[in-house]
């Protein structure tokens, strides 16, 4: 049997700020009378011109065959959202994630009890950050290769000076980051997964992720793929795609 799903694409915000997303969910039937987990998917860090939200459409059908939602979206200044990449920040991230958050929320489809969220890199930071100024707006929390930052480079453009680059290229200094102390007020559990051969993310990174929810933690190596896997063509990137599709969707359709 075919799988039927349905894809919306639409923007969010204000009009000079407006979000691009897609929205994607199981094609049910009577889909207006059942409520489905819903997930929220935060993109690394990209650039002006880098694909956001395109990297997650694939993850999305796959979440949508198991009768979970997704929004995915680019945050300001990427892909086809507005906004200038160049001016933006982590604490921009942040404010385009909560109103991502509260379009899944507002959608009739998702139940308000089961959503989660999904951080990749820089979107583990901003999940991070997210959940610990809304501790209850997720029941559970997927960090991937997540990335964590202190917050004097929260405020930092991106670019075109490279204050954002020389503050997070000091050394050890995420050890300082907020984002350790925020995950841990997640109420749920968290899964985190990590490429094998990753030379982006710090090894201490992932150890201070894995301490701050060690006793709800969930934890998944991906072998034989780099930090950008999400974006890469070869066979063992698209492999290591699927391992992410399955065991995420495993843990978010967990109990418990």
């Amino acid at each position: 049997m075919q799988f039927r799903y349905e894809a919306e694409i639409g923007y969010l915000g204000s009009t000079g700020s407006k979000l691009s997303y897609r929205f994607t969910k199981p094609g049910l039937p009577n889909s207006t009378d059942i409520l489905t987990q819903g997930v929220l998917l935060l993109h690394g860090a990209s650039s002006s011109k880098g694909r956001g939200r395109v990297l997650f459409e694939q993850f999305q059908d796959y979440l949508a065959s198991n009768n979970i939602s997704s929004l995915a979206f680019d945050s300001r200044g990427i892909g086809t959202s507005e906004g200038d990449y160049a001016d933006s920040t982590l604490k921009h991230r942040l404010e385009d994630a909560e109103i991502a958050y509260q379009h899944l929320f507002d959608r009739i489809e998702t139940d308000v009890k089961r959503l989660a969220v999904v951080g990749v890199s820089m979107g583990g930071h901003v999940t991070a950050r997210l959940i610990g100024g809304h501790p209850n707006w997720f029941s559970k929390a997927v960090l991937v290769n997540p990335a964590a930052y202190s917050c004097e480079a929260e405020d930092k453009r991106f670019k075109p000076d490279t204050a954002f680059t020389e503050v997070i290229t000091k050394p050890r200094s995420w050890k300082s980051s907020p984002a350790f102390e925020d995950i841990a007020r997640l109420n749920g559990r968290v899964l985190l997964l990590r490429s094998e051969l990753d030379t982006v993310i710090p090894i201490e990174v992932i150890k201070h992720y894995r301490e701050a929810v060690a006793n709800r933690l969930s934890e998944v190596v991906i072998p034989g793929i780099s930090h950008t896997f999400l974006s890469g063509t070869d066979d063992a990137t698209e492999l290591g795609r699927q391992i992410l599709y399955r065991v995420t969707t495993g843990f978010l359709t967990q109990k418990g």
